[in-house]
């Protein structure tokens, strides 16, 4: 059957119908997203500084959310960088500081807070230029005293330098993803990117690499691993360098 193209009148009531829709979209969303997103409420560190880059991450779970500020100037030296956590008055819906997170063995120019990530009580704070090679941390609440203590340093277990481990980060329960971005796996050029996965036990709280991850067609410079997010058993990764659609065009 060879198709036809619509005559004008089809095209005119194809318009009609598209610009009653269109009518009836910008009814919606107006009073939808006005009405959900009415109060805005701006946080800010309770020792914030300049030059701190408090709100280069962040991440909410619940009425929990964490905030990296990767150039922080704190008691582990200049930019070693903190997470700071705030926590939602259900009844209220303020929003206080919780708890301000250091590295237990940060340093100067760590970035730590360069990405951060929270499900539920856990939390992982990367810090991309740890000792040039990367790292991130876990940190627990304990929901009696609503306490935040670091649970475990994560390395990745062929860590080289530049490789940028840490540079992102996202937790879905036992489970823990981290970025690699200039990760040089191939020996090449450098920058291929990796992304690491870790679990926990439940049962002893012990993080362990489950696993490396690589793009199929990784090229030098795609810095694979940038960006991660998890959600259960998926996970999206993103690549900003990729050149599907044409030169460092991007892809996940």
């Amino acid at each position: 059957m060879i198709n036809t193209l619509p005559g004008m009148k089809e095209i005119q009531n194809l318009k009609s119908l598209a610009v009653f829709v269109l009518s009836i979209v910008a009814l919606i969303i107006p009073f939808t997203v006005n009405a959900d997103f009415a109060n805005e409420i701006k946080l800010l560190a309770s020792d914030g500084a300049a030059g701190d880059s408090f709100g280069i991450a962040v991440s909410i779970s619940g009425n929990t959310a964490i905030i990296g500020a990767k150039d922080d100037d704190n008691s582990n030296g200049t930019d070693s960088g903190s997470a700071y956590v705030f926590v939602r008055d259900p009844a209220t819906g303020s929003w206080t500081q919780q708890q301000k997170l250091l590295a237990s063995d940060g340093t100067i120019n760590d970035w730590f807070g360069r990405s951060v990530s929270i499900s539920g009580d856990t939390a992982i704070v990367g810090a991309a230029e740890t000792n040039d090679v990367g790292s991130a941390y876990v940190f627990v609440r304990n929901p009696a005293t609503g306490v935040w203590t670091e649970q475990q340093k994560l390395t990745a277990s062929d860590a080289y330098l530049w490789d940028s481990f840490g540079v992102s980060v996202s937790i879905s329960g036992d489970t823990a993803i981290i970025g690699a971005s200039g990760d040089d796996y191939t020996g090449g050029l450098g920058s291929y990117g990796a992304v690491y996965v870790f679990a926990r036990n439940p049962s002893t709280g012990v993080w362990t690499e489950q696993q490396k991850l690589l793009a199929s067609d990784g090229a030098a410079v795609d810095q694979f691993g940038w960006s991660v997010s998890i959600s259960g058993g998926t996970l999206i990764a993103g690549t900003i360098y990729h050149n599907d659609n044409g030169q460092y065009s991007g892809s996940a």
